[in-house]
């Protein structure tokens, strides 16, 4: 079974280090990592609770930080025009395979996460790698870096 989700990468993911030009202090910034909080994109996404619970981060500061990473990264909704946009951009990665290709409307879709799971021993991981083998030979011309990644885990 295949189950895709939209997933952006972009520069949403770009670390705190980013807020030191800013005007943010690293001891501020290593308060926010040290409280699970890495990236820009997360920072936004918190709520002001949770900034505001931060030992050593006052409500002034706290609200400076998530205002300075909400105008770094667009947090909210996006319209259809914008959306069909980025669905042109996408493009899919072909299985090697015409009928699973054809089951999936052209293969895997780009700029998404794909989950793939089953019964142990039905070929979930040899999938997985033919994807990076097609990925890699097909002529991808318009894709700056050929990056994949493969997250495998049991149990």
């Amino acid at each position: 079974m295949i189950n895709n989700s939209c997933h952006k990468a972009s520069k949403r993911n770009i670390g705190l280090m980013e807020l030191q030009k800013l005007g943010i202090s690293d001891l501020d910034i290593q308060k926010l990592i040290d409280n699970g909080i890495f990236t820009i994109n997360s920072l936004a996404k918190a709520s002001k609770k949770e900034l505001y619970s931060i030992k050593g981060l006052n409500d002034r500061k706290a609200e400076k930080i998530l205002s300075l990473a909400k105008k770094r990264v667009p947090v909210g909704f996006s319209t259809l025009k914008n959306y069909l946009k980025t669905k042109k951009q996408q493009f899919h990665i072909s299985t090697l395979n015409k009928t699973i290709d054809n089951l999936l409307e052209g293969g895997i879709e780009s700029s998404s996460v794909t989950e793939i799971f089953g019964e142990s021993k039905t070929g979930k991981t040899q999938f997985c790698h033919i994807l990076c083998v097609s990925a890699m030979v097909d002529n991808y011309s318009f894709v700056q870096t050929k990056k994949k990644v493969i997250l495998d885990q049991k149990g």
